[in-house]
């Protein structure tokens, strides 16, 4: 529709041009006969036309004017009747205005475009009230569509770059050998042969015409992966760029934020911007009333939209007192969606998956929930900070240590996920956090069931914590009487492997000196790599120390 109007006021302004032109020319040859000497195109002003910025891209060169050409035709043959100047002049503008219309249909929104057209709106929202909601509803249609369009033509590309890698034909060559083939056979044989090759000939010309069709097909997704999507996907990437220009709408006066009560559910990924931009500028702190008002904004969008999500509370996490984030920490967790499904069916995780309505985070979503947290508590390194991150690590450890829970296989992986993506985070999560809660945790009773592979990550991930295993977490374990609990005890003797060496850090001091000798034939028994190490050991220390008799008789002393 477009492209019709375009070209019926093309026509109607080249019309009126061509009228005006007709009369230049009658006057301007007049003016030749006496000039001889003087440029034609200067005495009919004719002006070069203009060259657009896609044309000069595209290295096209425009066509000579209307003018220059109608003035050209009019000085060579002046005489010509009207009929001929009319049909010329009538093909010249199908050209003229078949060059445009290409032009037009060339125009793509590129980025910067897309950023200046939506330059003004973003800056208003800050003053209005309706620009900024219009915002998010504008969001809200083209996010899914940009989603939906990409995810559509990325599953589209791969099948057509499977047809087009299969797509080369190799009949034509062989159709052609056929007459030749047949030229050399005998005539009976051809006789014989001639339906059949001529149904093979129809085969193979079909299989050309298949092959082309793919490749085009190939061809067109490809061409259209560039192009459809464009324009959502622009919109939608400025606005989330300009997100803190948007933010300045709310100003510190938070009661605006009801205002998002009327824009559609499919902004919620805006809405979780705009909230982490928020967070950035505010302190969070469980005693302070604006946390408070907007923790409980956020817990309230997902009554509202009827749609679960933890998202639109975890930029507001430090506003949370200890048993508001255990309650929300299982929300929090990476789940597998097929663990979180198996979870949902298993009777015994049911009460806790009814706790994690709504699609679970991803890892990365879980390592920037636990962010939120521990840095909203404070400085890196204060003690604030500490005991935030003790807390959390401590309610991940507790989370799957009860009796109903620590045999679940789905909600083990997902804290042994948990597990790591926690120590992974050395600049949020430092290593007296990690003594702390290990520490506290290794002198309770009964032991937390997943301390122990806790503990085994710790060793892997973070090294500079074996000495502090040795001399401090093993003589606690021992002095708690891990051997009580089997599960417990196995994992013990895992750790102890870790640390069984000649050379420090090792365990071998408490392991000699704290643990029955019975226990310890256990430990060897199991692990008899390390008797000929822990043999050395007890040599030396006979030397400046007494051993216990029953343990030298263990090891044969």
């Amino acid at each position: 529709s477009a492209n019709k109007t375009y070209l019926s006021l093309t026509k109607e302004k080249e019309e009126k041009q061509k009228t005006k032109n007709n009369e230049t020319i009658l006057n301007d040859q007049s003016v030749n006969s006496t000039n001889n000497t003087t440029d034609p195109e200067e005495n009919l002003m004719i002006k070069k036309p203009k060259v657009s910025s896609w044309a000069k891209a595209k290295n096209i060169q425009p066509q000579q004017g209307q003018q220059g050409q109608q003035g050209q035709q009019g000085q060579q043959q002046p005489d010509n009747g009207s009929n001929e100047n009319e049909k010329d002049n009538d093909q010249k503008d199908q050209n003229i205005n078949e060059d445009e219309l290409s032009e037009w249909n060339h125009i793509e929104l590129d980025l910067n475009t897309a950023k200046s057209l939506l330059e003004l709106p973003i800056h208003l929202a800050q003053k209005s009230t309706d620009i900024f909601k219009e915002l998010f509803i504008l969001y809200s249609i083209l996010s899914p569509i940009s989603t939906s369009t990409m995810s559509a033509l990325d599953a589209a590309g791969d099948a057509a770059r499977k047809i087009a890698s299969t797509s080369t034909p190799a009949s034509s060559t062989e159709v052609e050998k056929q007459p030749e083939l047949q030229e050399e056979q005998e005539p009976e044989q051809q006789l014989q042969e001639q339906d059949a090759s001529s149904v093979s000939v129809v085969v193979e010309d079909e299989k050309v015409r298949k092959k082309r069709i793919e490749a085009e097909v190939s061809a067109a997704v490809s061409a259209a992966k560039r192009v459809l999507p464009q324009i959502a996907s622009f919109v939608v990437e400025i606005i989330e760029m300009q997100i803190e220009v948007i933010a300045k709408f709310i100003d510190k006066d938070y009661s605006k934020l009801y205002v998002l009560r009327e824009v559609p559910v499919d902004s919620s990924p805006l809405i979780f911007k705009l909230f982490a931009r928020i967070a950035a500028t505010e302190t969070l702190s469980p005693s302070l009333q604006t946390s408070k008002a907007l923790l409980s904004f956020a817990s309230s969008m997902e009554i509202h939209f009827n749609r679960p999500n933890v998202r639109f509370v975890v930029p507001f996490l430090a506003a949370c007192d200890r048993n508001q984030f255990a309650i929300i920490l299982p929300r929090l967790l990476p789940w597998m969606p097929d663990d979180l499904a198996t979870a949902t069916r298993n009777g015994t995780l049911a009460s806790l998956t009814a706790q994690t309505p709504g699609p679970p985070l991803s890892v990365t979503e879980f390592e920037r929930a636990i962010r939120y947290r521990i840095n909203g508590a404070g400085v890196a390194g204060s003690e604030q900070a500490i005991q935030s991150a003790v807390e959390v690590m401590e309610l991940l450890i507790r989370l799957g240590s009860s009796s109903t829970l620590s045999n679940q296989p789905q909600l083990l992986r997902c804290l042994f996920a948990a597990f790591k993506v926690i120590l992974s985070m050395n600049d949020v999560i430092s290593v007296i956090s990690i003594q702390r809660v290990t520490l506290n945790l290794s002198q309770e009773a009964p032991l937390p069931v997943l301390l122990l592979r806790f503990l085994l990550e710790c060793s892997k991930m973070r090294p500079s914590l074996g000495q502090f295993i040795c001399t401090k977490i093993i003589p606690a374990l021992i002095q708690s009487n891990i051997w009580e609990e089997k599960d417990l005890w196995q994992g013990f003797i895992l750790l102890s492997k870790k640390y069984i060496t000649s050379k420090p850090p090792h365990c071998l001091v408490p392991l000699t000196t704290l643990l029955s000798s019975q226990r310890l034939l256990q430990i060897i028994t199991i692990l008899p790599m390390t008797k000929p190490i822990i043999i050395k050991h007890v040599q030396t220390a006979l030397h400046h120390q007494s051993v216990d008799p029953s343990l030298l008789r263990v090891l044969g002393l």
